[in-house]
């Protein structure tokens, strides 16, 4: 048996980064979806009468917003590739922030943007956009628009991880990584490769075979860190296999 690749993104999330994966290393890798997040929509009323700009840090946030109001005016702001193509698909014409939450509040105050700036977040943040934009002069305002719900491990998830094969672990976001590490347990080694720093700080690292984090905080990273979890699981299962 060889190693399996566990995708604990949400669910949409999730389907399209094991699109993007099998694309990259073949139809034929093992990987498991399993989310550890359940993304529900919520129906805040929202009065966007005198925002001028928008922002958002992900696509699920930029999906919840576009039901709850049919205004695309904005000047549109978003974290990165992936929440830029949501929003470009939902009628927006964004402008990408450099891939960081902390590299988007920086272009956000080098702008100097005036008037109001609407920040539509899920419940669940890891940055303080209220701290880093502080500086500026706009009229700064969040909505929370997603819930993100805690989910366990499918029975299929729980399997992988109960067995003494590797498996390949990439973690997106420190409250997905925080919710794995304090619900559930493993045998075989595992190989975790973390998007950022703030995820990487979550992970136990004694008690995992290996952690890596990415070069960037951006899906090609982060696909480019998982092929080289995935050969190094796979060296370590062939020389386990010669022992």
């Amino acid at each position: 048996m060889i190693p399996t690749i566990l995708i604990t993104r949400p669910l949409d999330a999730a389907k399209d980064f094991e699109r993007l994966l099998y694309t990259k290393l073949g139809a034929d890798i093992p990987c498991v979806v399993s989310p550890l997040l359940d993304i529900r929509h919520l129906s805040p009323k929202i009065d966007v009468r005198d925002v001028q700009t928008v922002f958002f840090t992900s696509a699920h946030a930029v999906r919840a917003f576009a039901k709850l109001t049919a205004e695309r005016g904005f000047v549109c702001y978003v974290v990165g590739s992936a929440t830029g193509e949501a929003a470009h698909s939902a009628g927006f014409d964004p402008i990408e922030g450099g891939g960081s939450a902390e590299s988007l509040a920086k272009r956000l105050l080098k702008d100097h943007l005036k008037g109001t700036i609407l920040y539509p977040r899920g419940t669940h943040v890891a940055f303080d956009f209220a701290s880093a934009l502080a500086p500026s002069e706009a009229d700064f305002r969040q909505e929370i628009v997603y819930d993100q719900c805690a989910t366990a491990l499918s029975s299929q998830a729980q399997e992988i991880l109960s067995g003494t094969y590797g498996v390949v672990l990439p973690l997106f976001s420190p409250r997905s990584a925080t919710l794995f590490f304090d619900n559930n347990s493993w045998n075989g080694p595992l190989f975790v490769g973390a998007m950022s720093d703030k995820v990487a700080r979550t992970v136990p690292v004694a008690d995992v075979a290996k952690l890596s984090v990415a070069e960037a905080p951006t899906t090609d990273a982060m696909l480019n860190l998982v092929e080289r979890l995935w050969a190094d699981a796979n060296h370590l299962e062939g020389n386990s296999s010669a022992k």
